[in-house]
C-alpha cells in the first residue's frame, strides 16, 4: 500500500535526513542562489505537474517508445527504524541515539564515531552505513568514497546505498564533468533505471524515495522530461511534497531553456483534463445541493 514515508528532505532523526550532508540535498540541488524557487508559484506549478495516478502516467510512458523499461512498482510500506528492525542492548541503543544526535548538530566525535563502526561491523544493515558516511562525508570526505564502494562491493545487493552514491555524483559534478558524472552514475546503479529490475527485499518509502530522486535528477539532466516528471510524482508520494518541488523547479528550468515546456505540458494534458472535469462535477455537484 502506498505510505508516505521518509525523503531526502527531512530533518533528522529520519532515515534518509542523516545522509543529507552525503547527498547534499540539504539546498536546492544545483540551484543558481540568485534564482530561488518562487515559493508561491511552485505549488501552483506542483498542482499542474503532480498528484498523478502512476498507474496510469506508466501507461503514458509507454507510449514515448524510448527503449527504456517501464514502471511496475507502485506500492509499498512505511520506512522502520534501525532500532525496530535490529535487537540492540542498551549500549548499543545508547551509541545509536547519541550518534544520530552528534549528526544531527553536526558535531565531531571520534569515539562515538568508532563505536558505531563496530555497531555497524555487529550489525550489517544500510541503514547504519549511512550514519557513518554522513559523518565521514563532512569530517572525513576524503574516506567517503573509500568506504561507499567498499560497502557496496561487500553489500551489493545495498539499493539504498547505492541510489545515494549515484545521487551525490550527479549532485556534486561540476558541468563541464556531467558528462562523465552520468557514466559513473549508470554504473552505481548497475544500468538499471527502474526500481523492479533490482533485488531490493522489502520495498519501503524511504528506499523507493531514494531510487526516483536518483533517477529524476538522472533524467533532468539527460533531457528526459517526461521520465523525470514520472520520478517526481513518485517522489511526491513517498516523501515531504517540498522536496518533488524543489526538483520539480529545477525540472522546469531545464525544459523551459530547452524550449521543451509544451512538450511537457503535452504529456500530462490528459491527466489535467481528468482533473479539471472533476472538479467541474465537484462543484457543479455542491451548487445543486446549494439549491436544493
Amino acid at each position: 500500500m502506498n505510505k508516505k514515508g521518509g525523503s531526502l528532505m527531512d530533518i533528522p532523526p529520519d532515515l534518509l535526513s542523516r545522509s543529507l550532508s552525503l547527498t547534499g540535498t540539504a539546498s536546492d540541488p544545483q540551484a543558481d542562489p540568485d534564482s530561488a524557487p518562487d515559493d508561491k508559484l511552485l505549488p501552483m506549478l506542483g498542482l499542474m505537474f503532480l498528484g498523478y495516478e502512476l498507474p496510469a502516467l506508466a501507461a503514458r510512458l509507454a507510449e514515448l517508445d524510448d527503449g527504456l523499461p517501464l514502471p511496475q512498482v507502485f506500492g509499498w510500506d512505511e520506512p522502520v527504524s534501525v532500532d525496530e528492525q535490529l535487537q540492540l542492548d542498551p549500549e548499543e541503543l545508547k551509541t545509536l541515539l547519541v550518534f544520530e544526535q552528534i549528526l544531527k548538530q553536526q558535531r565531531k566525535s571520534g569515539n562515538y564515531f568508532q563505536r558505531m563502526k563496530a555497531l555497524a561491523e555487529r550489525h550489517a544493515l544500510p541503514e547504519l552505513e549511512l550514519m557513518l558516511l554522513s559523518y565521514l562525508t563532512q569530517w572525513l570526505p576524503a574516506e567517503a568514497d573509500q568506504r561507499f564502494a567498499a560497502q557496496l562491493a561487500a553489500h551489493p545487493d545495498w539499493l539504498l546505498l547505492r541510489c545515494l552514491w549515484a545521487t551525490r555524483v550527479l549532485l556534486h559534478a561540476p558541468i563541464e564533468q556531467l558528462p562523465l558524472a552520468l557514466v559513473v552514475f549508470l554504473e552505481r546503479m548497475d544500468d538499471k533505471l527502474e526500481l523492479h529490475l533490482h533485488s531490493t527485499g522489502p520495498l519501503r518509502a524511504d528506499l523507493v524515495n531514494a531510487f526516483y530522486y536518483a533517477t529524476a535528477l538522472l533524467f533532468i539532466h539527460t533531457d528526459q522530461p517526461e521520465r523525470a516528471l514520472y520520478s517526481l510524482n513518485v517522489l511526491e508520494q513517498t516523501g515531504p511534497r517540498e522536496g518533488a518541488l524543489k526538483l520539480l523547479d529545477l525540472l522546469l528550468r531545464r525544459v523551459d531553456a530547452k524550449g521543451q515546456r509544451e512538450r511537457l505540458q503535452a504529456f500530462v494534458a490528459p491527466f489535467r483534463a481528468e482533473r479539471m472535469q472533476a472538479l467541474k462535477a465537484r462543484r457543479d455537484s455542491g451548487t445543486k445541493a446549494g439549491k436544493a
